[in-house]
Formats: C-alpha cells, sequence, structure tokens
C-alpha cells in the first residue's frame, strides 16, 4: 500500500504499488483512540531510543528532540492528537529542520508547541494527568514515593529554575520499566538528545541533585 504521489495532504489516495522502501509506502500503526497502553509505547521507546522515524520531526539539530520522542512514545500507546499537542508532516524537505523556517515548511505544530518543547510539554501535560513534583534528594532518599505511584508508560520531567526563579520544563524522559538500583526500586528511562537506552531515576537525580532542579513525574492514563 502506497499513498499516491507521496502526499502528505489529508484524504490523499491509498492504492497498491511494489514497495520501494519509500516515505510514501512505510507506515506506522498507532493504538485505537480511548486506549493507553504503557507496553506498546515502551516497545516503541526501545525499537527507536537511537532512531527517528520519518513519520516524525526530528529536532536535535533545533533545540533537542527529547520531549518530540516522549510525545511519539504516547501517541504510539494511544494518546491521540489533542489541542496544541500534535504534528502534521506537509512534505519531506526537511526531516532534520536546521532553522525555524525550514521547520515550519515541513511540519505543522502549534507555536509554542507542546510536542516539541520540554517547557510547554509540561505546562500542558501538568494541567491534563496526575503528576508530582520532588526535589532530587526526596528521590534519592524514598524511592517508593515515585515507584508506588508511577511505572512503565509515564513520562518524567526534569525542570530547571529559570532567571525568573520559576521552575520550567528542561528535559523529558519516558519510563519503560521499574529496576533495582542499589537494592531499591527506581524507574528506567529511555530519551533523545543524548540518544539513551536504560538510565534509572535514581542515577537522573544524583546527577542533576541541587536546589536549581526539581522532578516532575507524570501519570499518563
Amino acid at each position: 500500500m502506497t499513498v499516491q504521489n507521496a502526499s502528505c495532504n489529508q484524504g490523499a489516495n491509498v492504492f497498491q504499488y511494489t514497495y520501494n522502501g519509500t516515505h510514501n509506502d512505510e507506515w506506522l500503526f498507532e493504538i485505537s483512540s480511548g486506549t493507553y497502553d504503557g507496553f506498546l509505547g515502551s516497545k516503541y521507546a526501545r525499537d527507536n531510543y537511537n532512531n527517528h522515524l520519518n513519520t516524525y520531526c526530528n529536532m536535535t539539530d533545533l533545540g533537542g528532540n527529547c520531549a518530540n520522542f516522549v510525545s511519539q512514545c504516547l501517541a504510539f500507546s494511544g494518546k491521540k492528537y489533542n489541542g496544541n499537542w500534535y504534528v502534521y508532516k506537509k512534505n519531506n524537505n526537511h526531516l532534520v529542520p536546521q532553522n525555524v523556517t525550514r521547520l515550519n515548511d515541513s511540519w505543522e505544530l502549534s507555536d509554542p508547541s507542546p510536542w516539541i518543547s520540554a517547557k510547554y510539554f509540561g505546562q500542558y501535560w501538568s494541567s491534563k494527568v496526575q503528576n508530582d513534583t520532588f526535589t532530587p534528594q526526596q528521590i534519592i532518599d524514598n524511592n517508593s514515593a515515585t515507584t508506588a505511584v508511577y511505572g512503565k508508560g509515564d513520562v518524567v520531567q526534569i525542570l530547571k529554575r529559570s532567571s525568573l526563579q520559576e521552575f520550567q520544563g528542561y528535559h523529558t524522559m519516558y519510563v519503560t520499566d521499574v529496576e533495582d538500583y542499589n537494592n531499591k526500586g527506581t524507574l528506567k528511562l529511555k530519551y533523545h538528545s543524548s540518544d539513551t537506552k536504560d538510565r534509572t531515576l535514581s542515577s537522573i537525580c544524583a546527577s542533576y541533585n541541587s536546589s536549581d532542579y526539581k522532578i516532575r513525574l507524570y501519570k499518563i492514563l
């Protein structure tokens, strides 16, 4: 099955054709609306923690790809586009845009966009789902405060203190499992920008254990 003339338009014709491995004959199937399955998101994260599908923009050269990657994991788990949280491809001209002009030429996003921005991802999802904010030391001292509530399919953000003394989304990560860390349970994370397959929340907290950072967890249902 392929999309005629490699069109990105809604309602474009789809027909049977010889497979060529081009953009218009590769498909990504998402779970049906109304269901959220963290197992599927975790599989997507494992398969693509160091990969970039052409279905979505690659923001590596334009501010970082962490929120973009986590948004993809959520979409693959069953979260459908809603409000300002979406991305649509217009064409294949700029799959890895190096500036805003190229981004806007090939992709349709809200401005500002919670799909690709850690800051606005945090603002969007904190008003949509249960979330809790901790200092890194609180999590180091009591991992069960997170593992008792959060697990596979949920999201972790590092918040950083801004020049206005507000804490804003700085780095976004997807929870794929719970594992042991120094004989204590901790969340296992995958993320983009610095493509990382497995890192524990405890080790993240140890690296960001200062008053300039907080950790926010989002319970995605």
